[in-house]
């Protein structure tokens, strides 16, 4: 694995001085842009994500192995031994291109990869500096599933057709062991949560808005978290002593125990530990979220299984962005103010999808 820092292992230029690329100060970051600090020829393990073009066919089927019923009681590990994905016709011109490429560079180790329907993520290390840039190895990889797909289809050099992703790719560079296990883990659990996410539509997708404190919110997830009676806002401050931060915790586990509901950002790790456990002692959870819901948006780890079981409500920005926050304190005292007047029954329903 690379050693490098997150400047590549050299001192960076401080933003947004001189040194930096002229996009950076005048335009947004894009999910789709490389990084401009790292050098993409350097013995590096990315994540990679290629997306196919709509008027494509599906690369996969997603195939379960039981009743939507008994798989949505199974633990997630359970599901996982259930659930896969069988590749259709496009899908297996991808997978003979990968296996194409994988012979013809192996300094370009295929640590994980998965072909979902639209899509496919790839973990690959490159194992030696200089030899190849990472755009030159996925440019590849495209063009050779279209040759074959071509071919598959039966047509002639003549006959135009388009190609089968479309011209961008989004990466992630691995900088780490923990975050190298939790990549594999989540290209590995990418079919059962496709199938969690078309079986559990309701909760997969906003749901309405609301207005707190005078703001307007939207919301994503179990609408019906907000007509619960008993809410409970949850913060963990350094002026509570010992004492009151374990009483404070022993009322919310009871609250837990009893269906009730929580409420809160998640800022502070005990925030987020004290409702984990109380999701897990039977409560459920509404989790102010400092960002909107673009069209895409699916809830991360933990959430996301909370989220499908319909003990989750997500409230939110109406809209998205992609930038940070760039005052990120005072956006955790507005979600901690927006949890205490949502626990205090202080909010309006706007509207219900």
């Amino acid at each position: 694995m690379s050693s490098q820092r997150k400047r590549g292992g050299q001192p960076g230029p401080e933003r947004p001085d001189a040194g930096m690329p002229p996009y950076w100060k005048r335009k947004k970051p894009s999910y789709w842009r490389r990084a401009p600090w790292h050098d993409y020829r350097a013995r590096c393990i990315y994540m990679v994500t290629m997306v196919k073009q709509d008027a494509m066919p599906d690369f996969a089927r997603i195939c379960a192995d039981g009743s939507p019923e008994a798989l949505k009681s199974m633990h997630p590990d359970q599901q996982r031994e259930h659930i896969g994905c069988t590749p259709t016709e496009l899908g297996e011109c991808l997978a003979d291109a990968i296996a194409d490429i994988r012979r013809a560079l192996p300094h370009v180790r295929l640590m994980e990869h998965i072909i979902m329907p639209d899509h496919v993520h790839l973990m690959l290390f490159f194992t030696r500096a200089g030899a190849m840039h990472l755009g030159d190895w996925v440019q590849r990889l495209k063009s050779t599933t279209t040759r074959l797909w071509r071919r598959r289809q039966g047509l002639s050099p003549e006959e135009p057709t388009r190609p089968v992703f479309i011209s961008n790719y989004h990466d992630r560079i691995i900088l780490d062991r923990d975050q190298l296990e939790c990549t594999k883990d989540y290209i590995a659990d990418n079919p059962r949560r496709l199938w969690l996410k078309r079986h559990c539509r309701d909760f997969f997708a906003p749901c309405g808005e609301i207005e707190v404190a005078g703001k307007q919110l939207a919301l994503y997830g179990n609408i019906r978290l907000l007509s619960y009676p008993f809410k409970h806002a949850v913060k963990v401050s350094r002026r509570y002593t010992e004492q009151q931060k374990a009483d404070n915790r022993a009322h919310w586990m009871e609250a837990s125990e009893n269906g009730e509901v929580l409420v809160s950002p998640c800022v502070h790790p005990e925030e987020r530990a004290i409702c984990l456990e109380g999701i897990a002692r039977g409560g459920g959870m509404i989790l102010i979220y400092e960002n909107g819901f673009g069209p895409k948006y699916k809830p991360q780890e933990p959430w996301f299984d909370i989220c499908a079981a319909g003990r989750l409500l997500i409230v939110g920005e109406k809209t998205c962005r992609t930038e940070k926050h760039p005052d990120f304190r005072s956006k955790a005292l507005e979600m901690n103010a927006t949890a205490a007047a949502l626990a205090a029954g202080s909010w309006r329903l706007l509207s219900k999808a």
